[in-house]
């Protein structure tokens, strides 16, 4: 089954038709699963913390990274412009830490700095398949997608259903993740990447589906409202042109909403029933003002006060990811880089919606749950599966992406040729 084919047939490359083309077809997906599903899910950090994953994590990703950049340089990967503002947010938040070491941390400056440039190979890595995938085949895009997706929710429903705890918070199912906004996130960010790269409707709805009741279990507020934000904003987009089926789809969801969160009310033990109530109150029923959070908010504005106090250069890297803990990414971002970084930041996201909206709103999946969660969570920078989102959405809203190639083209000609049918601008190295 020529599966990019099924999940998209306007974007899907040909169907290789020799056995070694078909060969390297199955092996830049898997390889890139590989690369991506074990941080995209969070089991390698919890695999190697619990002695399942005998493999340093750091080791394994220089392989896997290594492995992806060997089959994708090559067929010269496509970068979307807007890219350089996250590898320069990334590039930044290193040098801070390694270099300038504002701000003391548990464990030492190169602790952080090899963890932080951990993240830039991943992203770097995972930009490169991206760049090549997305305008040729598609398949090793929405198969990790998916796997991260199904991983995910599989788990946290295993441990809703009592076999095994993961959660570092009672009574909540938070996956490989451990904490369950944490794994809500990641859901919805690997569910919008996985709709934005597929056209097929049924799949889009299919695994919209089992992502809503992957998030549901977790109980977080934050995540079912961004969840229910992104699910509003695909059926938006898909009105016109799949309105019938969007109407079967909303008959046959609608009752099983209802049943599923009549079970979990039902079945919650007496140890949860207390926050099952509260949460499915504050997002079911109504009740806004049990949205809030008075510790969330005592954080919030501590961590307010601390930026009227550094508001220019900030604190230093790991003032507002481990001590600070705003809940909100750009004072999280502020008080690590300053106000150099708060900018860097939102220019991210603003050009990422602002390329969406020009590009009649393509990519609009992936942006949604980046905007969403910067009042509710400050790890967005060190989070794999809102990068993976944000460089689907840069290339799928880029017109003219720059294109690496190793070597100088033979004519002219061959140097204005686009690599992929769009019109990249050309970077030779060699």
């Amino acid at each position: 089954m020529n599966l990019a084919a099924a999940i998209d047939p306007t974007a899907a490359a040909p169907r290789p038709h020799t056995w070694a083309a078909r060969l390297r077809a199955w092996v830049e997906c898997a390889a890139f699963c590989l690369l991506t599903v074990p941080y995209t899910t969070g089991a390698m950090a919890w695999g190697y913390e619990f002695g399942f994953v005998p493999v340093r994590p750091a080791l394994f990703l220089i392989a896997m990274s290594g492995i992806c950049l060997l089959l994708t340089i090559p067929r010269k990967p496509d970068f979307a412009k807007s890219a350089l503002l996250i590898f320069a947010l990334l590039a930044a938040r290193v040098i801070d830490a390694g270099l300038l070491q504002r701000f003391p941390t548990h464990g030492g400056p190169f602790k952080e700095a090899v963890s932080l440039g951990a993240t830039v190979v991943l992203v770097m890595a995972i930009a490169c398949a991206v760049g090549v995938y997305y305008r040729a085949n598609r398949t090793p895009l929405v198969v990790a997608a998916a796997l991260s997706v199904l991983v995910c929710v599989g788990v946290n429903l295993a441990e809703f259903a009592g076999h095994g705890q993961f959660s570092i918070v009672g009574g909540r199912a938070a996956g490989f993740w451990q904490d369950p906004n944490n794994t809500a996130m990641a859901i919805t960010f690997m569910a919008a990447a996985f709709c934005t790269c597929s056209r097929k409707y049924w799949w889009n709805i299919a695994i919209l589906g089992i992502a809503g009741v992957g998030v549901a279990v977790t109980l977080s507020r934050s995540g079912m409202l961004v969840f229910a934000l992104t699910a509003a904003a695909f059926a938006a987009l898909n009105l016109r042109q799949h309105f019938g089926k969007l109407a079967l789809t909303a008959a046959i969801a609608v009752p099983l909403a209802l049943g599923g969160i009549g079970i979990m009310a039902a079945t919650a033990t007496s140890q949860r029933d207390s926050n099952v109530q509260r949460r499915l109150n504050a997002i079911f029923g109504g009740d806004v003002d049990k949205m809030g959070s008075s510790e969330r908010m005592k954080d919030l504005m501590d961590g307010v006060d601390a930026l009227t106090k550094h508001p220019i250069a900030g604190m230093g890297m790991g003032a507002g990811t481990i001590y600070r803990q705003p809940h909100n990414q750009i004072v999280s971002v502020w008080l690590d880089l300053g106000i150099f970084g708060a900018i860097l930041y939102g220019g991210v996201v603003a050009a990422l919606l602002l390329k969406s909206a020009l590009a009649r709103f393509d990519g609009l999946l992936c942006v949604i749950p980046m905007i969403g969660f910067i009042p509710f969570s400050q790890f967005l920078c060190d989070f794999s599966p809102q990068w993976y989102a944000a460089l689907i959405a840069a290339i799928a809203t880029s017109a003219r992406p720059l294109s690496i190639r190793l070597f100088k083209p033979r004519t002219r000609a061959a140097a204005c040729a686009p690599a992929s049918g769009a019109q990249p601008a050309t970077i030779v190295y060699g």
